[in-house]
């Protein structure tokens, strides 16, 4: 192998293939157990050359460090990460990378594929950017942990530019978009029909376990999309609400002034503002729960995106075999992925529960703040009626039509809030945990060649 400090950067870009998945693992140092052929091939390493080695022999001086430091923070809470690399082939050529890393008991182990979406254009202007505040950092006397510190920070600070928490969710985000690029590739996979034997029920099972995931991505983009309309409407309707409220305490304050001559009157407007406060609290505490609910789906979205990656590995790396000739025995990196798939869907099941109760909460206060208006209107319709009893209108006039118009507007979005929480108890569904576990099964199974 080249000594990694002799190969110099030559600008030549290499192009990960379409049907190209990386696989490696690696110890929990990031010393390399294991890699595949195309990770061999795109990097120009012998494999077992790279065996062996520190993974920080593909390291590219243009990635910041900062990426690397958020992305170990993630690793050593044990949580799988995901990041955008590029790295430096022996040849001195650079290919780019969209990598997922999941811890296992004793290490690691990273799928990459070629990055498509937009997410990538956009990293690529950043990780200039940052890289570059990296380096003028050691330029004056900042040691490697410290530009890494500050790397972190400028990152950071950029993706929230682009609208995201932090890092985290920005890559949350660009999995599943990475991986919807991926699967709709042309020729997405070279034809496996005549492979039989061990290989054939590992590709059957991962079929199968695909067509699951499949049905998954279809009902939580259904999901995304929900949440983001019902966070949208109920903070339309939260605005609406407030300056409802506004328009009661005014008539409330008029309706005092007429206390002498029509007492009733500032003793319904009083009462009509505890619905209109309490309307407020419901919706103003639903605004929160939607705001959550968004990255719970998001981040449910990202455990699939990642299980159907590691199941298109399992598919890739049985490919490779069958390129070559028919197993002898176990298959160890396949069963290393059924241990990632395993815990993934476990977690997606939790996170699906998650959820379904938040989609089941957040609707019981939209009939909640439902229930609030109503009252609202009741002791509204009363107050306007006892103003034209007590022969108060002119006076109370110009509260009158601001209370009309709020009312209206409120009304008319929190009709439209309902029918959202109508799609939400009517999208709740559960992850079928015990069939992907049956198909994970039948690959373990085949996979220790029994």
């Amino acid at each position: 192998m080249v000594p990694p400090a002799a190969v110099r950067p030559t600008g030549e870009e290499r192009l990960i293939g379409d049907d190209e998945l990386f696989f490696s693992t690696t110890d929990s140092q990031g010393v390399i157990r294991s890699v595949n052929a195309a990770f061999a091939r795109v990097s120009r390493y012998d494999a077992a050359d790279l065996v062996g080695s520190p993974h920080s022999v593909l390291r590219h001086p243009s990635m910041p460090r900062g990426a690397f430091k958020l992305l170990w923070d993630r690793l050593l809470s044990g949580r799988p990460m995901a990041c955008y690399v590029v790295n430096l082939a022996e040849d001195g050529a650079h290919y780019w990378a969209f990598t997922t890393i999941t811890p296992l008991q004793d290490g690691y182990l990273a799928v990459r594929i070629r990055p498509r979406s937009g997410y990538f254009h956009d990293i690529v202007r950043l990780y200039a950017q940052v890289r570059a505040v990296e380096q003028e950092a050691e330029r004056a006397g900042a040691g490697t942990r410290a530009a890494a510190t500050l790397g972190a920070a400028a990152l950071e600070s950029r993706v929230r530019g682009l609208g995201f928490a932090d890092y985290g969710q920005f890559v949350t985000d660009a999995l599943p978009a990475e991986m919807a690029a991926h699967t709709a590739r042309p020729g997405r996979a070279p034809d496996r029909t005549g492979t039989a034997g061990q290989l054939r029920e590992v590709l059957a099972a991962v079929d199968a376990l695909d067509s699951l995931f499949t049905d998954l991505v279809g009902l939580l983009n259904g999901y995304h999309d929900l949440a983001r309309s019902l966070s949208a409407s109920s903070a339309s309707v939260l605005g609406a609400s407030q300056q409802l409220r506004r328009a009661v305490a005014a008539a409330r304050t008029g309706s005092a002034e007429q206390a002498g001559r029509a007492r009733v009157l500032r003793t319904v407007a009083e009462a009509m503002s505890r619905p209109a406060d309490q309307t407020v609290e419901t919706l103003t505490q639903l605004t929160g729960q939607l705001d959550c609910l968004g990255p719970m789906i998001g981040g449910l979205r990202y455990r699939i995106a990642l299980a159907r990656l590691h199941d298109d590995m399992v598919e890739a790396l049985v490919g490779e075999i069958a390129d070559v000739a028919e197993p002898e025995g176990p298959l160890p990196e396949v069963e290393q992925l059924c241990d990632a798939l395993g815990d993934g869907i476990e977690e997606m099941a939790r996170a699906m529960e998650a959820v379904n109760r938040e989609l089941t909460a957040s609707a019981a206060l939209i009939s909640t703040a439902a229930e609030q208006l109503t009252d609202f209107r009741r002791f509204l319709a009363k107050w306007r009626l006892l103003v034209v009893r007590h022969g108060r209108g002119q006076e109370l006039d110009p509260y009158v039509g601001p209370i009309d118009e709020q009312l209206s507007s409120g009304h008319d979005q929190l009709a439209g809030l309902q029918e959202l929480s109508q799609d939400c108890l009517k999208g709740i569904t559960t992850l079928d945990a015990g069939a992907m576990h049956e198909q994970l099964v039948r690959i373990r199974t085949a996979a220790a060649g029994r």
